[in-house]
């Protein structure tokens, strides 16, 4: 009797254990499953319930590979040593996808485990204890997290631009660098390995501007940027615009300075350059064959060349200070006005401005203007252009014009039939005479009849000799008979004159077709 009230109060306390661990499993982060021999959920934590959408009736006597899709058996067969152990299989990654969840990567952790049961006479169970931790987004912030320190470094590593970091110049240490990038290595000449070696100072051309930029630095709560003078390995002097930044603790002590250098010495052979090409320019402007100016924002001449006096007939005295209007013909002020104040607002240089000017002595001219912004800095001080006079070009392409619109009224106007055709004889072009001997309103009219049924059998048979001739470079008579076949259905024997793609025909004779 006493055993059996022991018995029942060990049943109780393992059942109260029981309880406490279940209590304890359902309120783990991570999912929890435990498994029987045959991969088969035995139960699981509201965790693992509400992760995966299910529920236990759902769940419980699932495969696990079922649920997890282990569809290459790995996770089954590293879970199959533990059974009747207490092994651990630890750090088990497992990629997972489904509709619900989309996809997500578990790192998986299992135990084996021997239960004893309640009752003597009971074998001991073999069982498995497995963890899900979903890592999906520790993972995926780790690959942005690595994914942005590969781009920091390329681009810290690629930029053409030198970047480093320095201690302070302080006698313990010395203005050192502390990291360089490959740039660097490639504006002064020293390795890597060599520049964490040498002193800040031993770059300077003058070694007693570091200690005074240091001091502006170390005053100042930006960035200071400062061109100087550095003398690469090779002895070779150039210079570098310096911008240096003091990185301080929270008691806003120097920790070190990072930096960008940039060598400019290129920019400033090209400031240079500019120097030299400005006085160029003026050489050229000066002697230019074009009329050149410069106006101000209200439209007057600041200065003109030895061209705009001689082409204009006034001197520099008097263009200088002169309107643009008073060189306009009345007819085009108000469009000059609109396009100048276009290229103000815009800043877009104005091209093939064409316009009529009235010259000093009255004559009325055709100008073809290009017109630009004159600037200093960022202030717009007015414009600058140049003038081409185009009358004589103008006067000759109206000719041409006109000779061009006379030759083709000859041809519209001629009583001759006359064709234009590509090469591939499609229709390009017809006079009212070709459209009436075959009887058409229009060459799209024409063209719809195919080409065949234009020409009586034999004719078209001739023609495509002719064509195939053509195409050889061979002999084709200069004036040969076709008989054509018109819209009403008659057939027409003309006479035809070929000229490249100029196609003559001139009406003979015309009989029934039968």
């Amino acid at each position: 009797m006493m055993a059996t009230r022991q018995h029942s109060k060990i049943v109780e306390e393992l059942k109260r254990e029981k309880k406490f661990s279940q209590n304890i499993i359902a309120t783990i982060a991570d999912s929890l499953l435990v498994l029987d021999k045959d991969f088969r959920v035995k139960s699981a934590n509201r965790s693992f319930y509400k992760l995966f959408q299910t529920k236990p009736k759902e769940a419980v006597g699932s495969k696990i590979g079922d649920i997890l899709g282990d569809a290459d058996g790995k996770l089954a067969a590293k879970l199959a040593k533990l059974f009747g152990t207490e092994d651990v299989l630890a750090n088990f990654e497992l990629h997972y996808q489904s509709e619900k969840l989309g996809e997500r990567i578990f790192n998986i952790t299992a135990r084996g485990m021997i239960v004893e049961e309640e009752e003597e006479e009971e074998e001991e169970e073999e069982e498995e204890l497995v963890v899900l931790e979903d890592i999906t987004e520790q993972k995926r912030a780790k690959k942005a997290l690595e994914e942005s320190e590969k781009k920091y470094r390329s681009l810290v590593n690629n930029v053409q631009l030198g970047i480093f970091r320095s201690t302070p110049e302080l006698p313990e240490l010395k203005g050192k660098f502390l990291e360089v990038n490959p740039a660097m290595e490639e504006i002064t000449g020293y390795s890597r390995k060599e520049l964490l070696q040498i002193k800040g100072s031993d770059l300077y051309v003058y070694p007693e501007e570091r200690e005074v930029i240091l001091e502006e630095v170390a005053s100042a709560r930006g960035k200071t940027t400062r061109a100087l003078r550095f003398r690469k390995k090779d002895g070779t002097e150039i210079t570098v615009s310096d911008t240096k930044f003091a990185v301080r603790d929270d008691a806003g002590k120097i920790l070190y300075f990072d930096g960008i250098l940039e060598d400019i010495t290129e920019r400033k052979r090209l400031e240079e350059e500019i120097r030299k090409s400005e006085e160029r320019y003026r050489t050229l402007f000066e002697n230019s064959i074009e009329a050149v100016f410069t106006v101000d924002i209200d439209g007057n001449f600041t200065s003109v060349n030895k061209a705009f006096e001689e082409w204009s007939g006034y001197s520099r005295e008097e263009a200088i200070g002169m309107s643009y209007k008073r060189l306009t013909v009345p007819e085009h002020i108000d469009f000059i006005f609109k396009e100048y104040n276009k290229l103000f607002r815009t800043g877009e240089p104005i091209r093939n401005l064409l316009y009529e000017v009235v010259l000093k002595d009255g004559e009325r001219r055709s100008v073809e203007g290009y017109v630009n912004l004159l600037k200093k800095g960022d202030w717009i001080e007015g414009f600058q252009g140049t003038l081409r006079d185009i009358t004589e070009h103008k006067r000759a392409v109206e000719a041409l014009s006109r000779s061009e619109q006379n030759f083709r009224d000859s041809i519209e106007n001629s009583p001759l039939g006359i064709r234009i055709a590509n090469e591939d004889g499609k229709t390009l072009y017809a006079n009212r005479a070709l459209l009436d001997i075959y009887g058409y309103s229009s060459v799209e009219e024409l063209e719809a009849v195919p080409r065949k049924q234009r020409y009586t059998p034999q004719s078209y048979a001739e023609h495509q000799i002719r064509k195939e001739k053509r195409l050889l470079d061979e002999y084709v008579p200069p004036e040969y008979e076709i008989s054509i076949v018109c819209k009403n259905g008659q057939v027409l024997r003309c006479q035809g004159r070929p000229d490249g793609r100029l196609r003559a025909n001139r009406r003979c004779a015309a009989t029934r077709r039968a």
